[in-house]
């Protein structure tokens, strides 16, 4: 039966953080790290081990669809509102908020660490890990964000996947007006674009030459196959949160659909041939949480996960600076303990170096960074037409941050707060970036 040319209006944007989403930053951001750690430790671990990490990878890919459905939940409705150049440099800039303090702080780091301890940019592989070989443009490529859109090495590993999401922020209004307008003929064309892309990624991956370990474990920033993964990732997550306002996807939400997934997904991911297979259940996932209320969601909003969630951008960035700690830690312990125990010892200890380290530069480098963009930016707008009025407030104790008694950077109204109620139907850019989801959400790191 042929789709009208009609399609349900985009839902509203959620009054509050979707923590079963935060949850599931949470697990990703754990297997993409159990899958560089394994690589790190001895190979004779066990196979069920083996075959539940090695392909981790896909986690990125999770990442890349959860994110292009967050966002299309926190901004979309306002650039089809209010489309123009002022609506996206405030959005870029507030992503920029999001993103660039941490990485920024990462990438210094870890460029004065390698210089401290190794003399060089580039150090040998099993060290501290950074990927400098020709420092003037591949450092500059890198502070831009730019470096992995087919121009140069990541010099963090894992930013690559930050690099090419930043180009789906550049591309975000015009993939709004691609995929979410009214009709369903210009979102099936984005749909095919997303796929061939995927194909793209894939065909790539198989003829550049290089190490992979499996059909989309895509990462070289000299190919274009890391970028067409993202962007394809990225534009699947928004036709899911499309979707979401579809009176047939109501099921998607049950705890039934979340089993019957979560079943097939474990069977694919241990057993089945190709990621191909694995790839659409990933969008599935995603949406199937974000519209869940029952036990699915629960789990996924249970404290531990939901903290990972919090941390899993600084997880990412951070984690395979400790793989050649790891790798040290390892060996040294295996010499003295019983066969199989060192790798293992030697993994627990690392990730809870990790954790404690993730942990400090959340609420030392990110929140600040974070805090201080967004409130340059929420000055800049007082300032602007009208800024009088909203530099001297309305109500009491109303500010520069917010209208109405107790009104801080993160909620409207009295007492509210990152999990606050009454936001704001997005009429616009600017009032979708109002703070809102954008910092209420967890899983937005993209």
């Amino acid at each position: 039966m042929p789709l009208p040319d009609s399609s349900p209006a985009l839902p509203p944007p959620p009054q509050g953080e979707i923590t079963a989403l935060t949850g599931l930053r949470g697990v990703a951001a754990l297997a993409v790290t159990a899958y560089h750690f394994y690589a790190t430790l001895d190979p004779g671990l066990t196979d069920p081990l083996h075959m539940a990490v090695r392909r981790g990878y896909l986690m990125v890919d999770l990442f890349f669809v959860l994110s292009g459905l967050v966002m299309a939940m926190t901004y979309a409705q306002g650039f089809l509102a209010a489309p123009g150049l002022a609506g996206w440099k405030d959005f870029m800039l507030r992503r920029a908020a999001r993103i660039l303090p941490l990485y920024w702080a990462v990438l210094a780091g870890s460029l004065l660490v390698a210089w401290a301890a190794y003399g060089q940019l580039s150090p040998p592989r099993g060290g501290f890990t950074v990927n400098v070989p020709d420092p003037l443009p591949d450092i500059l490529l890198n502070l831009l964000l730019v470096q992995s859109w087919s121009l140069t090495h990541s010099a963090l590993v894992p930013a690559w996947s930050i690099s090419t999401e930043w180009a789906a922020y550049l591309l975000f209004p015009l993939l709004v007006r691609l995929l979410l307008r009214p009709g369903w003929r210009m979102a099936l064309l984005g749909l095919a674009l997303a796929v061939a892309m995927l194909a793209a990624a894939i065909w790539i991956t198989a003829h550049d030459g290089l190490q992979h370990g499996g059909p989309l474990d895509a990462s070289s920033g000299e190919v274009p196959g890391p970028l067409l993964r993202c962007l394809a990732g990225f534009m699947l997550g928004m036709l899911g949160f499309r979707l979401a306002g579809h009176p047939g996807i109501v099921w998607l939400g049950s705890d039934g659909a979340a089993l019957l997934l979560g079943g097939l997904l474990a069977v694919l991911w241990l057993f089945g041939p190709s990621d191909a297979l694995i790839y659409p259940l990933l969008p599935a996932v995603v949406l199937c949480l974000a519209l869940n209320r029952g036990h699915a969601a629960a789990l996924f909003s249970w404290a531990p996960l939901h903290r990972l969630g919090v941390l899993s951008y600084a997880i990412y960035l951070l984690h395979y600076q400790f793989a050649g700690a790891l790798h040290w830690l390892e060996q040294a312990l295996g010499a003295r303990l019983p066969a199989g125990l060192g790798p293992v010892l030697a993994a627990v200890v690392i990730f809870g170096l990790l954790l404690g380290t993730a942990w400090l530069a959340h609420r030392l480098v990110e929140l600040p960074g974070r805090r201080l963009i967004r409130g340059l930016l929420r000055q800049r707008a007082a300032v602007g037409p009208g800024g009088a009025a909203r530099l001297r407030g309305q109500g009491k104790g109303a500010g520069p941050r917010g209208q109405g008694e107790g009104a801080g950077p993160r909620g409207q109204g009295k007492g509210a707060g990152s999990r606050g109620r009454g936001v704001p139907r997005m009429a616009g850019p600017s009032l979708a970036v109002r703070e809102g989801l954008g910092l209420r959400v967890a899983n937005d790191y993209g």
